[in-house]
């Protein structure tokens, strides 16, 4: 329950807006999935960790994310892994 209930004030928070997120891989995909977040207007996008998320297995969902449709394209955004 407690974690439902924090998921859905970090839905409503996003809905406002913000000019910075940090989260979690999965909680990421998650907001994408359920529509909560578009990485349309991404300027930045950093992965800290990135070496030790793939040797933890979360090589699917960081492709999920770098290969997302919504994703703005290379040329205008700044990624670092």
């Amino acid at each position: 329950m407690h974690l439902r209930c924090c998921s859905m004030i970090q839905r409503q928070q996003l809905r406002r807006g913000a000019r910075l997120i940090v989260v979690t891989v999965g909680r990421l995909n998650h907001f994408i999935d359920e529509g909560y977040i578009s990485l349309r207007e991404v300027k930045y996008l950093f992965l800290d960790e990135a070496g030790r998320m793939l040797d933890m297995g979360f090589e699917d969902s960081i492709n999920f994310i770098f290969s997302h449709p919504s994703l703005t394209a290379k040329e205008e955004r700044h990624s670092n892994v």
